[in-house]
């Protein structure tokens, strides 16, 4: 599996279900599911990077959209949907409102009680410096695959889809974050502080330098 072929093969999953189960089938696509108990380093990283305050590499452009999806709602979700016996497809994911990539980090350092100053950078720059995309800060997706941050809710939310306050996921997150072993996050794709420092200093010696 690749980023080229990950889409293709999602899809290909998809179609197997669809033939095997036909008129029965539920597919949910809920993209990145987030909360405590999650493994994979992504809404985490940035719930404990604001937690660590100081200077936070905030990437790209601001109001640039970004979805994700609390796990316990996703369940809620899915068990809803067996009870009432329903078959389809649904894009069930959240905030139900849009949501920028300020938003959620300001909303996530509100809930935490944090107030680290966020530097936003420029996203030619990270690019041209190697920077990775969603592994290396994660959530943020480079300008040509922003798309995938805006699937149509209205009809799982229609189905009865609700999805819980950031502040709820951010505060529940950081416990769970802070109950891990130290070196549970050492194999990480996620960005490190000190590769976070270079940027931000070779950024400003650019003269770039936005703070919020």
């Amino acid at each position: 599996m690749t980023g080229e072929t990950y889409g293709g093969l999602k899809a290909a999953c998809e179609r197997v279900v669809h033939e095997g189960f036909g008129r029965e089938a539920m597919v949910v696509r809920p993209g990145v599911v987030v909360g405590p108990n999650d493994y994979m380093d992504r809404f985490a990283y940035w719930v404990r990077r604001l937690a660590e305050g100081g200077d936070v590499l905030a990437p790209g452009t601001p109001d640039a959209r970004v979805t994700w999806i609390d796990g316990r709602d996703l369940a809620a979700f899915f068990i809803g949907r067996i009870e009432a016996g329903e078959a389809g497809t649904w894009q069930a994911t959240g905030p139900a409102a849009p949501c920028t990539m300020r938003e959620m980090l300001e909303g996530i350092a509100s809930a935490i009680g944090a107030t680290p100053p966020l530097t936003w950078v420029d996203e030619a720059f990270l690019l041209a410096q190697g920077v990775q995309p969603w592994s290396e800060l994660p959530m943020w997706l480079a300008s040509h695959e922003a798309p995938i941050h805006s699937p149509d809710l209205r009809r799982a939310h229609a189905a009865g889809l609700r999805t819980r306050p950031l502040a709820d996921t951010a505060h529940d997150t950081l416990a769970y974050e802070r109950s891990l072993a130290p070196d549970v996050r050492a194999g990480s794709p996620a960005m490190k502080r000190e590769r976070e420092a270079e940027l931000l200093a070779a950024w400003r010696a650019r003269g770039g330098g936005r703070r919020t």
